[in-house]
């Protein structure tokens, strides 16, 4: 870890901050408060999309900074377990309406039993 300052990502910080200030604010402070925040920022509604977004940035820059495999791409697999339960549905309504099943009303059959509730 202590040599994380000296990656490529981080070449834009070089030119005001040395590398060990690199790994230490941007790498661990800047992860740590990543860590205790994105959580929260994912779940309420307002603040969600800033959270995919920085989801987003901290899972890519992962894949390109460690050697970890799948990891970083399952992770951004799972951040729509924090939308809400229709966001399919809206996503196609927006982009493909013909592909969507239409739900019709319910036709009562007289061969079937109903219960009164």
């Amino acid at each position: 870890m202590d040599t994380l300052g000296e990656h490529w990502v981080f070449s834009p910080f070089r030119s005001f901050m040395t590398i060990e200030q690199i790994t230490l604010i941007l790498v661990h402070v800047c992860g740590l408060f990543f860590d205790l925040l994105v959580g929260f920022a994912l779940f309420f509604d307002r603040s969600r999309p800033f959270g995919v977004f920085f989801c987003l940035s901290f899972h890519i820059m992962n894949s390109q900074l460690f050697n970890i495999g799948m990891f970083p791409y399952t992770m951004i697999a799972t951040i729509p377990i924090f939308f809400h339960n229709n966001w399919p549905r809206k996503f196609l309504n927006r982009f493909a309406p013909k592909f969507l099943y239409k739900e019709t009303p319910l036709q009562y059959s007289s061969s079937c039993l109903y219960s009164k509730e």
